[in-house]
């Protein structure tokens, strides 16, 4: 009797992490324009110019200062400001994408279970990086969440990843 309680409580456990298992493997790689919409998003661009804007960042059209000025009907104050955002935009959304798909790229190989947090020699990190850095953290769903919903680094995260590889 005792040893089909361990067997069971074996197999629970097995099943148990394949379940998780197959939860973190939902996660998928996203397109740099999902990236760059949620920054639009959160900016002062209005909505009527995100699909010139997007043509912008993904340098399929290059837009100087001249026409923004146009585009947007900026005066060139309003335009060097509209510029810089569409800077910002395009630096933060690149470096999550980096963050998040080294992220993703670990959580999918089947040998890494834990990362450190590593600090890339900034000291611009906010408080809640800086409390997790050079910590052993498990690679999850729920941890790539947390970052996500915690992470207030500006203008973007400075940190990486250092997927952790027992043998």
């Amino acid at each position: 009797m005792r040893n089909q309680c361990k067997e069971l409580l074996t197999m629970l456990k097995k099943i148990k992490n394949l379940l998780l298992r197959e939860y973190q493997l939902q996660v998928e790689f996203r397109d740099i324009n999902s990236y760059f919409l949620s920054e639009l998003n959160c900016s002062d661009i209005p909505e009527s110019k995100y699909e010139v804007s997007l043509s912008h960042l993904n340098h399929e059209k290059k837009l100087d200062l001249k026409d923004i000025e146009e585009i947007f009907g900026a005066d060139e104050q309003r335009a060097k400001s509209i510029q810089n955002s569409l800077k910002r935009i395009y630096y933060k959304a690149s470096c999550d994408k980096a963050w998040d798909d080294s992220f993703i790229k670990a959580l999918k190989a089947d040998f890494v279970k834990t990362f450190i947090l590593k600090n890339a020699g900034t000291n611009e990190h906010c408080d809640f990086c800086l409390s997790k850095f050079d910590q052993e953290l498990p690679l999850t769903v729920k941890t790539l969440e947390m970052f996500h919903s915690n992470c207030k680094c500006k203008p973007y995260k400075k940190s990486f990843i250092e997927p952790v590889i027992k043998f």
